[in-house]
């Protein structure tokens, strides 16, 4: 059988599905260069993690390919999973999923007979069979943060990131990251519950912003700092700038991407047309690529921000807007579906939808972020 180190490194090759570049991507590897730097996208990250998964049997973070980006270090990752110091030989592969129909797949399933927003309830209702932690345990907790993009001026803001909540891929925005390298530094900060089944989610929103507010803290250190939410993320964002600005440590801007208000409630028309997207993904990724822990996790985020409105700020924000996605014009080709925010605000408008303004339409999404900044400055 395989030993360790050769199961990883076949894993990673074949994660990359491209046949043709398997050498190179294999020599990439082994010189010791980063997954994302080989092309390594969201969903080849989150098959990299499937295929270990299967061939180990044993449960790892859909982000494990980011959490540990280079092949010496997943390797030692799962060597550690395994409780196994040495390279020998992994156990008899056993299934990552045990038991009946996964979750994922009676979401999809769902969605597809019953709509949007009882797929929306289903989440929701399930996250509460997830263990909770209050602000006194947040450290534990905390998921480490991923740099994005590396500036070229100490004097630059770091940009921190806060992704949606209710996206079932990666949400670690690669093309904007790439479009602002060499610019700024950038900095994601995920959410906690979103990798190991089952993951411990925050006990209230509270939790939630003090957890981040240390990241944000200890990542900035003396430099000044902006926040980027991106969707149900814009409201994350607007309450840890909030909870820092309480603190005496005000965010110098708040970027909302894409973000609307009333988005965290699980019965807002915005959010239900995003969520309809899933309808028309392939079922095979509802069964093997789409993690169960991170569609519960979700749901458990939707219930925390149930309710919640944004609360008047003084912080400089800018709304970024982007077109509507395809399932918002098939169900109303006329409706409104540009986001709202409350409160004193600059907006920009960008060519991108909700998902191509951080891939394929990124530039153009750095260029807005740059250009108001520049403005600020």
């Amino acid at each position: 059988m395989a030993t360790v180190t050769s199961t990883v490194r076949a894993s990673s090759v074949t994660a990359k599905r491209h046949s043709s570049s398997a050498l190179r991507v294999a020599t990439a590897l082994a010189a010791g260069r980063h997954f994302k730097d080989i092309g390594l996208d969201s969903l080849a990250a989150i098959q990299l993690r499937d295929r270990l998964s299967t061939a180990t049997g044993v449960r790892l973070s859909a982000t494990i390919a980011f959490d540990h980006p280079t092949l010496a270090e997943l390797t030692e990752h799962v060597r550690s999973a395994l409780g196994d110091p040495t390279d020998g030989e992994p156990p008899t592969a056993q299934p990552a999923q045990a038991g009946g129909e996964r979750f994922t797949a009676i979401y999809h399933r769902v969605i597809r007979e019953q709509g949007p927003s009882a797929a929306m309830t289903l989440r929701y209702l399930a996250s509460y069979g997830l263990p909770t932690f209050g602000a006194g345990h947040r450290a534990a907790h905390t998921p480490a943060p991923l740099r994005l993009a590396t500036g070229r001026s100490y004097h630059q803001p770091v940009l921190i990131f806060l992704p949606g909540y209710l996206a079932l891929h990666d949400p670690a925005p690669t093309g904007l990251g790439k479009a602002l390298d060499g610019d700024y530094d950038l900095h994601m900060l995920a959410h906690p519950g979103f990798g190991t089944w089952p993951g411990a989610v925050p006990d209230s929103v509270a939790t939630l912003v003090r957890l981040h507010a240390a990241s944000v803290r200890e990542l900035a250190g003396d430099r000044p700092f902006v926040l980027i939410g991106h969707s149900t993320g814009g409201g994350v964002a607007h309450a840890v700038a909030a909870g820092l600005t309480a603190e005496g440590t005000p965010p110098a801007a708040v970027i909302l991407a894409d973000a609307h208000h009333s988005a965290a409630g699980r019965e807002d028309p915005r959010a239900l047309a995003l969520v309809a997207a899933d309808r028309n993904r392939p079922a095979e990724m509802f069964d093997g690529v789409f993690s169960d822990a991170v569609m519960i996790a979700g749901g458990a985020y939707v219930r925390l921000f149930d309710g919640w409105a944004p609360e008047p700020s003084e912080v400089p924000t800018l709304l970024v807007r982007a077109v509507p996605t395809r399932e918002m014009r098939e169900i109303d080709p006329d409706g409104r579906w540009q986001p709202f925010w409350p409160g004193r605000h600059d907006v920009v408008d960008v060519p991108g939808d909700h998902y191509s303004m951080l891939t394929t339409d990124a530039a153009a999404t750095a260029d807005a972020i740059r250009a108001w900044l520049a403005g600020r400055a």
